[in-house]
């Protein structure tokens, strides 16, 4: 399970980081905000952060098995 969680994890980071350097390459680092209103994630950067985040925690959290 823990494997799995850092996988998502790394992937979500990577979206995020695309959806950035996207933004940035096209010239519409403005477009992607906000990234966090009224108490929720807004938009593809937000909610991939949010996941990135939530997976991260959760990869650290959890154990690994024992052998």
């Amino acid at each position: 399970m823990k494997k799995i969680t850092i996988i998502l994890a790394i992937t979500s980071w990577l979206l995020a980081s695309f959806t950035l350097i996207q933004a940035y390459l096209t010239q519409n680092l403005l477009s992607l905000l906000p990234i966090y209103a009224h108490n929720s994630p807004q938009g593809p950067l937000g909610w991939s952060l949010t996941v990135a985040i939530i997976f991260s925690i959760l990869s650290i959290v959890l154990k690994q098995p024992k052998k």
